[in-house]
């Protein structure tokens, strides 16, 4: 997509204006620009030096090291229960120096959204994501911008989202014997079509909520892991029950409170401080920031980085806060979703914008199925900050709707996929933007009107008149990659095929819920799962029919991709469920 002022280069296209976000200050003066390069370059490998070096304070971490490099460890898993605090902080820093060294040798240029990635792979260090499974993933970046012959900015960047799957590759790496030399060649080869496909996937999926969910992997990570676990467990596993999927063990350790709130507390100070002394009279300042709304926003273009470090300071603060007032357990589980909430403290996360998600993390418990300690609410709290652009845009009503959605789902999706992806809650995150997005698109046109249409109007109502729409949105949403020229009577036939898609899509989510539910006459789940993944089949089937006119109008590969991949994936995945059986 093209770039924009203060969008950086992954910016999308905007729903229309956001009245109450700051005047941008573009680019800033070029002193300011040299200084934000040298900054953003030399934070993360400090940052993830500060791990590292921690780490040899608590002891040796190579033993414990070479054990996590050895070990599958499914989400949720803390490396601090098997193998010790030090060698979790040293595997920590080398996930995010992997990181740090693949943006630089890809030379994108100072972004808020290359923060994601490298914090996203600090906090996957914690959870049992490891080096020899992050590299391969990273080159299949790489590969990706080489066969197309493009600069590996994009690419790399979205590939490193991928190491959240390294559970998936470790597993196939060890197989159910320990390694072998056709085992470590097919974890290898995975790898790299990992990091290779998920250019074109987040490239397919980003349009469908137009930036109101930051993370635009989500639902790419949540489908290639569930894909990939039905693979190994036909394959490898040869389980038959869906229950093995839902009754993995969680493997927590012991609280590390002692340790993590001074060493946190001391590293959010210091990021503090040094945005304060770095921020000169003619930056932005920081009350800018904090009045954006977070929707499409690069902080580092608009507000510099002196900003941006003290954005990052305020975020980790108020989440030790948050954690420290629900006493929640700081093992590894709650330090890598201290450091998922980071990923958009440089592009659209903000105090403002997040601490309504906290609240409502906090009115969520309050239901008898939710625990406010338990380890899938710790986690995903953290990935729940991808949707402050709904707050920050929409208002608290719609924040609180997002937020609330996200912590019912977290127990749902704990383990979906096997525990193969350890960004489950960036996909719980994708599904409620995903599901919200025509009742949010239609508020967001509503106010862009003006005041007039809104300034009387409760909630409900709003809630009721956009949901009215719903079904214009759906096809909206559903139909991004048609060609928006196209003349409405090029095929007589396309309308029939997006009807049926739809027909197809509703009657297999349906029996996709039948089967997660404990209902006594679903005794067939393997047969319903067959079927709706056939249905699924068949719905990218009329989805392809309509973009192409029946097959008389040829689309890119590029735009084409998804629906023709996932096709073929649902036929192979329904016949997996029927005749593993």
């Amino acid at each position: 997509p093209p770039s924009k002022p203060g969008g950086g280069v992954f910016s999308l296209k905007k729903t229309g204006p956001v009245p109450r976000d700051p005047p941008p200050h573009a680019g800033g003066t070029m002193e300011r620009t040299r200084r934000d390069q040298l900054f953003f370059f030399w934070f993360m490998p400090l940052f993830s030096l500060a791990f590292c070096i921690a780490a040899w304070l608590v002891g040796n971490p190579l033993p414990g090291l070479w054990s996590i490099w050895q070990t599958a460890a499914p989400f949720l898993t803390d490396p601090i229960a098997t193998v010790g605090l030090s060698a979790a902080l040293f595997n920590s820093g080398t996930m995010g120096l992997l990181a740090w060294c693949a943006l630089w040798l890809s030379q994108i240029r100072p972004t808020g959204r290359a923060f994601a990635p490298f914090f996203l792979c600090i906090g996957a260090g914690l959870l049992g994501g490891d080096l020899l499974s992050g590299l391969p993933i990273t080159l299949g970046g790489f590969l990706y911008a080489a066969l197309r012959k493009e600069p590996p900015a994009k690419s790399v960047l979205f590939a490193l989202y991928g190491c959240a799957l390294s559970p998936a590759v470790a597993s196939f790496y060890m197989g159910l014997h320990g390694p072998t030399p056709w085992s470590i060649v097919l974890g290898l080869l995975l790898a790299v079509f990992i990091g290779f496909l998920c250019t074109p996937l987040v490239l397919g999926i980003r349009p469908l909520h137009h930036g109101f969910n930051l993370h635009s992997m989500g639902i790419p990570l949540g489908v290639i892991s569930v894909v990939l676990y039905a693979v190994y467990r036909s394959a490898i596993l040869h389980m038959v029950s869906w229950t093995d999927t839902q009754s993995l063990p969680l493997l927590l350790g012991d609280s590390q409170h002692a340790f993590f709130f001074p060493f946190f507390g001391l590293i959010f100070l210091a990021l503090l401080m040094l945005g304060r002394a770095i921020h000169k009279p003619q930056d932005p300042a920081y009350k800018e920031l904090f009045s954006h709304s977070g929707l499409e926003a690069d902080f580092i273009s608009l507000f510099g980085m002196a900003n941006v470090f003290q954005n990052m300071g305020l975020m980790g603060l108020m989440f030790l806060a948050y954690f420290f007032l629900i006493s929640a357990p700081f093992n590894g589980a709650a330090a890598s979703a201290l450091l998922f909430a980071l990923c958009w403290s440089a592009a659209g996360a903000h105090p403002r914008n997040t601490a309504p998600i906290l609240v409502t993390y906090s009115l969520m418990s309050l239901l008898p199925g939710l625990n406010l300690n338990a380890p899938e609410l710790v986690v995903g709290v953290g990935f729940a900050v991808g949707l402050a652009p709904i707050y920050g845009r929409l208002g608290w009503a719609y924040g609180l709707l997002a937020a609330g959605l996200h912590a019912c789902l977290m127990p749902l999706l704990l383990h979906t996929g096997g525990g193969f992806n350890l960004a489950t809650g960036a996909l719980a995150a994708g599904i409620v933007a995903l599901a919200l997005y025509p009742i949010l698109s239609q508020q967001a046109r509503r106010q862009e009107e003006g005041p007039i249409h809104t300034a009387h109007a409760s909630v409900a109502s709003e809630l009721l008149h956009s949901a009215a729409h719903i079904v214009d949105g759906m096809d909206e949403a559903l139909s991004h990659v048609a060609d928006p020229t196209a003349s409405a009577t090029a095929s007589p036939h396309k309308d029939l095929f997006l009807l049926l898609r739809n027909i197809f899509a509703c009657i297999a989510a349906g029996l996709f819920l039948l089967t997660l539910l404990p209902l006594s006459f679903v005794s067939h789940s393997h047969v319903l799962r067959f079927a709706a993944y056939i249905l699924g089949a068949l719905a990218y089937g009329s989805e392809i029919l309509a973009l192409t006119h029946g097959f008389r109008k040829k689309q890119p590969l590029d735009e084409m991709l998804m629906p023709y991949l996932f096709g073929i994936l649902y036929i192979a995945l329904g016949f997996s469920y029927l005749l593993g059986h």
